[in-house]
């Protein structure tokens, strides 16, 4: 399987209609921006094709009991 560097990941991002659901973290809701940090999001491509693009910090949180207004203001207020 080949995997994507940073520089592909960001690359898609880019291509990406600037209003594109796939640019929502699926943990928290928020939008993932070109200018981001490299190192605060990621970037996911599943079995079946799908891609997903999610912050760094909210992988730790994904599939907690936390709601997705938490888990934002969490990530606001954390060092990522």
């Amino acid at each position: 399987m080949a995997t994507m560097t940073k520089a592909q990941a960001k690359t898609r991002l880019k291509k990406l209609a600037p209003d594109s659901s796939l640019r929502d973290c699926p943990v928290c809701g928020d939008h993932i921006y070109d200018t981001d940090p490299d190192d605060s999001w990621e970037y996911v491509k599943t079995k079946r094709g799908s891609e997903i693009f999610i912050h760094s910090f909210c992988v730790k949180h994904w599939g907690s009991n936390m709601s997705k207004k938490e888990l934002s203001k969490l990530r606001e207020l954390s060092d990522f």
